[in-house]
């Protein structure tokens, strides 16, 4: 029965894809985070990652490359990110990070060394090099905007300002890093 419950839990809590956190286990992972860093007044940052014309590789390449394309990808957030940074797959080319004890301008590094990784490394499948590059959102958590929220809300705030930060990138050209402060 324990070896059930943790196959129960593996596949409930793990992209099958990626194997990576899925959205609802980066929730509940990230959320004590969160409580922690507000009650001691920490920082905690986030990086919301989307691959930049995903499509375009499913359409023109097929979906194994797609699907390999995002493997790839959760495989250089592995490698780039910290041992106990929250790494999850938030559905088809969206990706996000949870760095905790992590400033803005340090979750800004930390992106910009993922994309310079996906930018080094062209994925190459089947001998056919295909570019990949992403488009980059940080926010980071203002204590002093977030006061008296709950820190589901909190995240959501932090979550949405990430997702806002990566259209900026995208705006901008694509390939980028964009920045902003939860504004409650």
């Amino acid at each position: 029965t324990v070896e059930l419950f943790d196959r129960l839990h593996h596949l409930t809590t793990i992209d099958p894809l990626t194997s990576l956190l899925n959205r609802r286990a980066f929730t509940e992972t990230t959320l004590p985070e969160l409580r922690e860093a507000i009650v001691h007044d920490e920082p905690i940052t986030l990086v919301v990652c989307d691959i930049d014309h995903f499509k375009l590789v499913n359409d023109g390449h097929g979906h194994a490359i797609g699907d390999a394309t995002l493997k790839m990808f959760a495989n250089t957030l592995r490698d780039t990110c910290r041992e106990n940074d929250l790494i999850a797959r938030f559905g088809g080319d969206e990706f996000v990070v949870a760095l905790p004890m992590t400033s803005l301008d340090e979750g800004c590094l930390v992106a910009e060394d993922i994309r310079t990784s996906l930018a080094q490394s062209p994925f190459s499948f089947n001998g056919k090099a295909i570019p990949i590059i992403g488009s980059f959102g940080v926010a980071t958590l203002r204590h002093d905007l977030v006061s008296g929220m709950p820190p589901q809300r909190v995240l959501e705030e932090m979550l949405t300002t990430a997702d806002e930060a990566a259209y900026v990138s995208k705006a901008a050209g694509r390939d980028r890093v964009s920045a902003a402060a939860v504004n409650g």
